[in-house]
């Protein structure tokens, strides 16, 4: 069992020092972006549609945080409305029906809270990413955006200045009163 061991710390350390004397230069670890790691572990482990949710919910943790801190910059907003648009309505194959599902319920009110933010990049993202759920969204789920949708546009005074933004949200009041007609 001794000589095992011994064997393995031998081959180990032959193996650090043909890695420090050859001339390949190190490598660079991948940045996470390039990286489909929802995809990969996915793929290996045959994950479930609930197990899918919490992994992209994982791997979104830290931009989630950022959108819920009203002391984090426009810049680093817009990056993480970004990242979380790519990782969900963008992402290529198209998440199924039930994962979607899934990250709406940690994703909604966060969503909802930003259609709120002073910065109107930060609101016509979150809008748009927002058109993207009533086909998935329970009939539950959707009723808070109703609410955010008659604070925005349903009071006598206009709250949303943006007249690009006050269009998506009239589509996407659309597309719910169809769903809701259905």
């Amino acid at each position: 069992m001794v000589s095992k061991e011994t064997d393995l710390i031998q081959i180990e350390e032959n193996a650090v020092n043909m890695i420090a004397e050859s001339s390949l230069p190190p490598t660079k670890p991948v940045p996470m972006e390039y990286v489909s790691v929802t995809e990969d572990i996915k793929y290996e482990l045959k994950l479930d549609a609930s197990q899918e949710a919490e992994l992209i919910i994982q791997f979104l943790q830290r931009d989630i945080n950022i959108l819920n801190d009203a002391t984090q910059s426009r810049f680093t907003k817009r990056k993480s409305l970004e990242k979380i648009q790519s990782e969900t309505i963008q992402k290529t194959p198209q998440l199924d029906a039930d994962v979607m599902a899934g990250l709406l319920i940690v994703l909604l009110p966060v969503l909802l809270k930003i259609c709120a933010d002073p910065v109107e990049k930060a609101r016509e993202t979150s809008v748009r990413i927002l058109k993207r759920i009533p086909n998935v969204a329970g009939r539950g789920l959707l009723r808070y955006v109703v609410e955010m949708l008659v604070k925005r546009l349903g009071t006598l005074e206009t709250v949303e200045a943006s007249e690009e933004i006050r269009l998506l949200l009239v589509q996407l009041m659309n597309q719910i009163a169809t769903l809701a007609g259905t």
